[in-house]
C-alpha cells in the first residue's frame, strides 16, 4: 500500500546518521531534567541563605545597640553566635525536605 505523500515514504525508510543516534539516545530529557532541577535546588539555598541573612541582620544591629549602651556605631563585629543562629535556621530549613 503506497502512502498518500511520497516523500514520507523517503524519510522514513532513511537511516539515522551516527550522529542523530547519538542525540537521540543523549537528548532524550534527562540531562536537561537533571540540569533544571540542580539549578532550582541551587537557587532554593541562595534564596533561603538570603533570607536568613536579612532575619539576623536587624538582629545583630539590635545586639550592637545593647552592646554600646544605646548608641549607634558606624561598624560593629557580628557575634559568632549569631552566625551559628542563622545556619541553625537554614539547617531547619531543610530538615523537612532530608526526612519523610
Amino acid at each position: 500500500m503506497a502512502s498518500a505523500n511520497p516523500l514520507l515514504g523517503l524519510f522514513a525508510k532513511s537511516p539515522l546518521s551516527p550522529i542523530q543516534q547519538h542525540m537521540n539516545v543523549v537528548f532524550d530529557g534527562t540531562i536537561l531534567l537533571f540540569m533544571a532541577t540542580t539549578f532550582g535546588v541551587f537557587m532554593a539555598w541562595g534564596v533561603g541563605a538570603n533570607d536568613v541573612a536579612n532575619a539576623i541582620g536587624p538582629l545583630a544591629a539590635v545586639v550592637s545597640i545593647v552592646a554600646h549602651h544605646g548608641e549607634i556605631a558606624s561598624k560593629s563585629a557580628l557575634p559568632l553566635w549569631i552566625l551559628f543562629l542563622g545556619g541553625s535556621e537554614l539547617l531547619l530549613g531543610l530538615q523537612p525536605m532530608v526526612t519523610k
